[in-house]
């Protein structure tokens, strides 16, 4: 008999959440890191949180960037975060052009709005959704949070859609000023 699930994470989606949504980010240069992004992080992993980044990245897919620089840009963020003293626990990337019919039905799955990234983070960390929380800035990250089973949802941005137990912030300053309301 398998153990249940026991970890809980903070679900992180990148473009928009961790760093200023610029487009197609593919060169360090580009990348800025959002106010507060690390207060958070190091006030979730002081709480025993999982730090997972769930991103959706077709610029890859859509051959405005390489695997190779996406590579490249990922281990400088997660270096950054180590010098922060906030271990990044796990990155997982879905690269299609969400465009190419000949995607499987398996690629299409990890995309969000779909959950595959999320269910394949649990099953790789031993993490609960009933546990965690997902904080990302559209819908599409809102509706992978809700598919996966995660309790809390945080939505930076505005109220498009109406969804039931998803708290809106304006910003990440926003979202510290409450977290600790929503942590377990």
């Amino acid at each position: 008999m398998q153990d249940e699930p026991f970890h809980k994470a903070l679900f992180l989606d990148r473009d928009g959440v961790i760093n200023k949504n610029i487009g197609y980010i593919s060169e360090i240069s580009q990348f800025e890191f959002m106010p507060g992004i690390f207060e958070l992080c190091i006030l979730a992993k002081s709480k025993n949180y999982l730090i997972v980044i769930v991103t959706n990245q077709s610029g890859i897919g859509r051959k405005i960037f390489t695997i190779d620089q996406y590579y490249e840009l990922t281990g400088w963020m997660c270096e950054e975060f180590n010098r922060k003293n906030c271990k990044i626990d796990l990155v997982t990337t879905s690269p299609i052009n969400p465009n190419n019919e000949s995607n499987s039905e398996g690629l299409k799955f990890r995309r969000k709005p779909n959950p595959g990234m999320i269910i394949d983070a649990c099953e790789i960390l031993n993490i609960n959704t009933q546990r965690s929380i997902l904080i990302g800035d559209s819908d599409s990250d809102i509706e992978a949070g809700i598919s996966a089973g995660v309790k809390t949802l945080i939505k930076i941005g505005p109220k498009i859609k109406d969804y039931i137990n998803v708290h809106y912030f304006s910003d990440l300053s926003e979202v510290l000023k409450d977290i600790n309301d929503l942590m377990l």
